[in-house]
């Protein structure tokens, strides 16, 4: 997950340009940045390890620019290991977002070449150097590109020629026109408010971008037809406004997400109907995979369909299992996902259909997908999953629900929309979320619990606290306390229990006792008719929406984590 950002055109601030662009997405990526841009008949680079912040260029006058920030994959944070790399004589500079599986064996065929990192990128500019030698720079693009396993995007700088090249094999990129010149970036959300057309580079396309001029090319040098598109993302969807952070901005959208989530299931009907009969296979990474693993609780208690969930990175050995009595729906904020990405090009090379619900409709995997579900959360800068989240939960509980036990869902869903700004609200963060921080801050081990539906939203409130505090917190069913978790429960190791609006209920508060056996401190999440105050040495309450409580769960849990990031000085974005 890094960010790639690119400008050639007729204005002479072509750093400036990238350094404002890669700032949109240091959130894809932010151990180091590094801009090249082109002097004369050589190239220039600048590098730093840190996020890129507030950093800025001194004025340099150039029309062409390439930038990266890194998300370190293959190497350490090092000035040497940050993007751009540089060939030799400086007239090749490379970016890249994606990983280089055999980097490896590459780098030893390339044993003259003079390396100065660690990377897996700077491979692929040693082999663009050798093959320049003797091809155009579109084709030593082609050949180096098809020498390399695995997923990734690459965009290259020459100054010979004065143009930028990119070309697209797992990793998205997208072009943007403007009348200065043409934009290149990893994301849209960099192209808010420059460029009005966009176009995405579709799998095995190679773009050639220079001052005057664009082309796209398959990988067998076949002209394709730039069909441009209008760019829908306005930059104030995408700036922070009156809040100090996207997280919080992001949280505090879920009421209107929700909403909407509630008033569009036209598509949800057709799916629902698309898939009757079948068995369901859920596939997700991170706080999807945990939307998928509710959903199939959710899908087990409402209709008693059976439903499976697995993690993208895990699925490999099944997908080749999947028949005509299954179908396989792919979840995914971005929609660029790899290890989804991966697994959907397989089952469309093998002509197998399946859908994809989706935060972003223009994404890799919707195009990929015979049908998509969109989320319609609006963009998700911070790099923590918040309204996409519950958006898929929402989407998940509507899904799963048979027409019968509609209406019930559907008015509970209203009544968490409702509730929602008041948990959001600085009253009930001053009472009830603040007083947790010092307890955060001064303990080694944090855990959660949760029983049937509740237990895949223990494990995403341990995700929450560890991507933005940095602290450790672990998240478990409840009935595996007795197997080994309780060993390292101590005096005042804080345990939260999400305790559910149902009959397992008092299943958690048994397990909820024996951690307070061990000297637990143990603070209860839930309805407030479900908590025992003797037990609980602090309480987070909630209202009673049966399976929708899990929702206003997750996002007490977002506060938590934000707050907490925030006391202990880091960046919660």
């Amino acid at each position: 997950m890094c960010g790639i950002f690119a400008y050639v055109g007729s204005q002479t601030d072509a750093p400036q340009q990238v350094i404002t662009g890669l700032k949109k997405l240091e959130y894809r990526g932010y151990d180091s940045w590094g801009v090249a841009y082109q002097t004369g008949n050589k190239l220039q680079v600048t590098k730093q390890i840190g996020k890129i912040g507030d950093a800025t260029l001194r004025a340099l006058d150039s029309t062409l620019a390439i930038g990266h920030t890194r998300w370190a994959t293959h190497g350490g944070i090092s000035v040497a290991n940050a993007h751009p790399h540089l060939n030799p004589n400086q007239t090749l500079a490379v970016v890249h977002n994606g990983i280089v599986e055999n980097y490896s064996e590459l780098k030893q065929t390339l044993d003259e070449y003079p390396f100065k990192s660690e990377t897996d990128t700077e491979v692929i500019t040693a082999l663009l150097d050798k093959n320049l030698k003797s091809n155009s720079l579109k084709k030593a693009l082609i050949l180096t590109t098809q020498t390399l396993k695995g997923l990734n995007g690459v965009v290259v700088a020459h100054a010979p020629t004065r143009q930028i090249a990119a070309i697209r094999n797992g990793s998205p990129l997208v072009i943007g026109k403007t009348d200065s010149g043409y934009y290149l970036a990893s994301d849209t959300t960099a192209l808010a408010g420059i460029a009005k057309q966009i176009v995405f580079l579709a799998e095995g396309e190679l773009a050639l971008l220079s001052q005057e001029y664009i082309s796209l090319t398959n990988f067998e040098g076949q002209p394709i037809v730039i069909n441009w598109q209008p760019l829908q993302l306005s930059a104030e969807a995408v700036n922070k406004g009156r809040f100090p952070h996207f997280m919080i901005k992001e949280i505090s959208e879920q009421p209107a997400v929700l909403g909407k989530v509630l008033s569009d299931q036209a598509e949800l009907l057709v799916f629902q109907q698309k898939i009757a009969g079948n068995k369901l296979i859920l596939v997700g990474c991170g706080t999807a995979y945990h939307a998928c693993l509710a959903a199939s609780y959710y899908f087990a208690q409402l209709g008693g369909t059976w439903v499976q969930a697995f993690s993208a990175s895990e699925f490999k050995l099944w997908r080749n299992m999947i028949d005509d009595s299954m179908h396989v729906l792919f979840v995914s904020q971005s929609g660029e996902t790899i290890d989804i990405i991966e697994h959907a090009q397989w089952l469309h090379q093998h002509e197998q259909t399946f859908s994809a619900l989706v935060n972003r409709i223009d994404s890799s995997l919707s195009r990929l997908a015979s049908q998509t579900l969109s989320l319609g959360a609006g963009p998700e800068i911070c790099v923590l999953a918040t309204k996409s989240f519950t958006a898929q939960l929402a989407t998940f509980l509507l899904l799963a629900t048979p027409q019968p036990k509609a209406m019930q869902i559907k008015r509970q869903l209203q009544q968490l929309i409702e509730a929602l700004p008041r948990v959001i609200g600085r009253t009930y963060c001053e009472q009830h979320l603040e007083p947790l921080v010092p307890v955060l801050q001064t303990n080694k081990n944090l855990f959660v619990i949760g029983k049937q539906d509740c237990y895949p939203l223990a494990l995403e409130a341990a995700l929450k606290i560890k991507e933005s505090t940095y602290l450790h917190m672990e998240g478990f069913a409840a009935g595996e306390l007795k197997h080994g978790v309780l060993a390292l429960i101590e005096t005042g190791t804080p345990v939260f229990v999400l305790v559910p609006d149902s009959v397992a209920a008092g299943e958690i508060l048994t397990s909820a006792q024996e951690a307070k056996a061990r000297g637990a401190f143990l603070v209860g999440v839930g309805p407030i008719n479900k908590l025992d105050r003797q037990l609980f040495d602090l309480v987070l309450p909630t209202p009673a929406l049966g399976l929708a409580t899990g929702i206003i769960q997750s996002v007490i849990f977002q506060l938590i984590a934000y707050y907490t990031t925030v006391v202990l000085g880091n960046d919660p974005d």
